[in-house]
């Protein structure tokens, strides 16, 4: 049985993101049951990055629900990827669903999806915390308590970095070792971005996450050639295409990728074989899905990326309530929840029920 579900889960407070104000998210679960199985999937569109809405996306799922069932029910590797690629289904839903049957084909197994994926990869993954721009006092107690939590990145927003700069500095004398990058979602001038850029480089950033506005790829990708430090595509990475368009103009990019965004298992993994060919690097983080979607990411960040890297898997904090709320984050490692069905707010999903 396939159940559906169309959530919408208010945030604590407001949250931007790519010139956006938004006060909740939304998005589409699908539940498959049967005994003994018992697996969810998120597909989750955001408007300002998706092409595709929320409402396109559950249609097209109820139009091909009867052939979706077809496949779990009898599941087979190569039929379902040859479905999938000539469904003509927009990413968020070829994702969703490929990743509701590697789910139930890895439970079949007994093993976690990121094992089904790829048989080393570890329940924990590296994540990194946010912090958002606050006074310069406050920027380095919180950088310490995140440090005795175990946290070895922190993701800081920044705007006009200058009334930060000390107290940057000052983190990064009491702090080597730790990894700094800097979030500006687009928000800088062009004739602002060379300076302040140039302003950052003493405190021995990771990367520097999207200065300027989509559109403004080529610009950013000179910036890249002025500085000492990584530029990170972030809302530029919208799809494959501008993930390939972003690699020849700037091949030593740091690529965020966003796997709601790719389409299916296969694609997101060509992606990043094309990425890894450029000897770039990439970041894989959420697109502030519910608890489901966050567990789905970093199964596919533990599954394809090295331990070395630090994912943004932390977004559960910016919710009121979940659906799944994360297990712990040990030693700023995400754990994933190998069997999210078990601890799901079962009282709060029905209430989202559509089918």
């Amino acid at each position: 049985m396939i159940s559906l579900y169309r959530y919408r889960l208010p945030f604590k407070h407001p949250f931007t993101l790519a010139g956006m104000i938004l006060t909740d998210r939304d998005g589409l679960i699908i539940r498959y049951q049967n005994n003994p199985l018992d697996v969810l999937s998120e597909i989750a569109p955001l408007q300002g990055f998706s092409r595709e809405s929320t409402d396109e996306a559950i249609e097209l799922v109820k139009d091909n629900l009867s052939e979706i069932h077809s496949h779990l029910m009898d599941p087979d590797s190569v039929s379902w990827n040859d479905w999938l690629i000539t469904s003509s289904l927009p990413p968020s839903v070829r994702f969703g669903l490929d990743i509701l049957m590697s789910k139930s084909m890895a439970t079949r197994l007994g093993i976690p999806l990121e094992q089904f994926l790829h048989p080393s990869a570890q329940n924990r993954i590296g994540t990194n915390a946010v912090l958002g721009i606050m006074p310069p006092d406050d920027l380095e107690k919180r950088t310490s308590q995140l440090i005795a939590d175990g946290y070895r990145t922190i993701k800081y927003k920044v705007g006009d970095p200058l009334p930060y700069l000390d107290a940057w500095l000052r983190i990064r004398k009491m702090f080597p070792d730790l990894k700094m990058r800097f979030d500006a979602n687009g928000s800088w001038m062009q004739d602002q971005a060379e300076i302040w850029a140039k302003l950052l480089e003493p405190v021995s950033l990771e990367y520097l996450e999207q200065p300027l506005a989509v559109g403004h790829e080529t610009e950013m990708a000179t910036l890249q050639s002025q500085i000492n430090y990584p530029i990170a595509f972030d809302e530029s990475a919208r799809d494959i295409e501008s993930i390939k368009s972003i690699l020849k103009i700037s091949p030593k990019a740091v690529i965020i990728l966003k796997p709601m965004l790719l389409g299916s298992i296969a694609e997101l993994s060509s992606i990043i074989d094309t990425i890894t060919s450029h000897k770039a690097a990439f970041t894989i983080t959420t697109l502030i899905e519910s608890g489901i979607g966050r567990n789905m990411v970093a199964s596919i960040a533990a599954a394809f990326a090295t331990d070395t890297v630090d994912h943004g898997l932390g977004t559960g904090s910016l919710f009121v309530e979940d659906i799944l709320m994360d297990l712990d984050i040990e030693e700023g490692r995400f754990v994933i929840d190998p069997k999210p069905s078990s601890r799901i707010n079962s009282t709060l999903l029905e209430t989202f029920r559509i089918g």
